[in-house]
This record gives C-alpha cells, sequence and structure tokens, in this order.
C-alpha cells in the first residue's frame, strides 16, 4: 500500500488482504490528487456533512450496506438511515470496512445486482 494510504487505510479497511490492497491500491493511485480544502473542512466537524440530519423520510426502493468494521462511518448510522426508509434494505457485512467494493467485490456486484433487480419498473421485468 503507498504510505500516504497506510494509516487510513489500517482503519478503514476491514477485510485487510494482498488482494484487498491491491485493488485499494490501483484505485487510489488512478483517481489523482483528494480535495484537501475540502477533506480539512469535513475532519474539522467529524466528517459529518452540513445536511446530514436533516434527511426526511423516504419510501424509495434502496439497498443501505454497511461493514461491521467501517471506523470511518460505522455502520450504525448507516442503520438510522435505512430506518427512515419504508422500502429500504440494510445488509450488515461482519466481515467489511469502509470499502466494500473493493474488499467483497462479488458479494457488492450480486447486492447491486438485486437493487437493480428490484427498481426495474414492472413493465420491464
Amino acid at each position: 500500500m503507498p504510505a500516504p494510504f497506510r494509516a487510513h487505510l489500517a482503519q478503514a479497511v476491514g477485510c485487510q488482504t494482498r488482494p484487498v490492497g491491491d485493488r485499494l491500491a490501483n484505485a487510489l493511485q488512478a483517481n489523482g490528487p483528494a480535495d484537501e480544502p475540502y477533506l480539512r473542512e469535513l475532519r474539522a466537524s467529524g466528517y459529518q456533512l452540513a445536511a446530514e440530519g436533516e434527511l426526511p423520510a423516504l419510501s424509495v426502493t434502496a439497498t443501505v450496506a454497511a461493514g461491521r468494521r467501517d471506523r470511518i462511518a460505522g455502520f450504525r448510522d448507516q442503520f438510522n438511515l435505512a430506518a427512515g426508509n419504508s422500502a429500504a434494505d440494510y445488509v450488515l457485512f461482519h466481515d467489511v470496512g469502509h470499502y466494500l467494493p473493493f474488499e467483497q467485490p462479488e458479494r457488492f456486484r450480486a447486492l447491486a445486482l438485486d437493487w437493480l433487480q428490484r427498481c426495474r419498473p414492472a413493465a420491464l421485468a
């Protein structure tokens, strides 16, 4: 793992294996520099977004996925998000951190495909 990312990923990644590290390193290196002023603002607020507490009750087909080992966003806040949506599924992965698509790509793909299938209008099904 590139040195600038090691401390963050030690906290963020639940499934710490060589293949996961390789996928994350490739993605991080492919994405260019971060928006440091924005990140400083997020860090100063404890990563809370300005409108985070103002989310209305929803009723839209959604899947909220969280990793129990996510020490960045946490999984309890994600449950509260799902609980406010009467049509949402909440999926908690016990062995995943903050980077589900990189840590468990097959499981993420299955979850995303299931969500897309449920979102299809009946006429297209």
